[in-house]
């Protein structure tokens, strides 16, 4: 059996299911899928790390079709959100909009105790499908961004987002129509979460938005079932083009389809980053 090296430095047995699902998760043909196993395959050595693989798997992507890499590389676009937490909160909850999600940002709420100011609040009065239940939700959203890849939110983070909801479980809120009150509290990363963490979460109650927790209701779950992908992930866009952009509020390729007044901060480029943002759309 062949190992591979994590990030953290731990080994594991190299298995093919996952990387076939973070193809066909990125929208990768059966045949191009078929055709990179095959030269992964080849290159494989026992000590090989993730990082090597992931980035043979990108290359190879690339040759194939540029925005076949880029949907893979989903995971990078989340991380070129940053530097500032902000833009990823914005891109959360405009996500959840597509599941039904009334949702509101950076909200200074009176707790019990204390005022807090919350990520993101948002309520469904019908179907919730973070929880997959017909009951109505309100959630209060406390998002941990980490602008490398690798880091682990843990235990601490867990605690202090279970407290805020707490001292704010018994406010009246008017952010949307009539009163409502929190019901769920929801921890949402663009990481992992420690297992340590997610054991206080299931004992407490508190809800979790992971990488990849809960399994088929994910992150990058939620990004491909509503087909909402980052802007960060075109190919054409410099990382200063992308901070530029999203200052403008603008996070997803469709922003760039529906509002054009974005062409003239980037310049003679933009005609080639709209063609690619119409391609990703239609692909989606």
């Amino acid at each position: 059996m062949i190992e591979v090296v994590k990030r953290s430095g731990e080994r594991e047995f190299f298995s093919e299911d996952k990387v076939r699902r973070s193809l066909a998760r990125s929208g990768v043909p059966k045949t191009t899928e078929e055709k990179i196993v095959k030269k992964l395959g080849k290159k494989l050595y026992s000590g090989i790390t993730t990082e090597e693989i992931y980035r043979l798997v990108f290359t190879w992507l690339k040759q194939e079709k540029t925005l076949l890499a880029s949907q893979y590389n989903l995971k990078q676009a989340i991380i070129d959100l940053g530097p500032t937490g902000y833009p990823f909160e914005l891109f959360l909850a405009r996500l959840l909009e597509a599941f039904g999600f009334q949702t509101a940002t950076s909200q200074v709420l009176t707790g019990k105790c204390v005022d807090h100011e919350v990520d993101i609040i948002a309520k469904t009065g019908s179907f919730d499908y973070l929880a997959q239940s017909e009951k109505s939700a309100c959630y209060l959203i406390e998002c941990k961004f980490h602008g490398r890849p690798g880091i682990k939110v843990v235990l601490k983070t867990a605690l202090y987002v279970w407290g805020r909801f707490y001292d704010l479980k018994e406010t009246s809120l008017t952010v949307f129509d009539g009163p409502d009150y929190f019901t769920q509290g929801l921890l949402a990363t663009n990481s992992r979460i420690t297992s340590e963490a997610i054991k206080y979460c299931q004992c407490v109650g508190l809800a979790v938005l992971s990488w990849d927790y809960p399994q088929g209701r994910a992150l990058p779950d939620l990004i491909n079932k509503s087909r909402k992908h980052p802007l960060t992930c075109l190919p054409g866009l410099s990382a200063p083009d992308k901070q530029i952009l999203l200052k403008e509020g603008l996070v997803f390729c469709q922003d760039l389809l529906a509002d054009s007044g974005w062409h003239r901060l980037i310049g003679r480029k933009s005609k080639k980053i709209l063609v690619q943002a119409k391609e990703m759309v239609s692909q989606e």
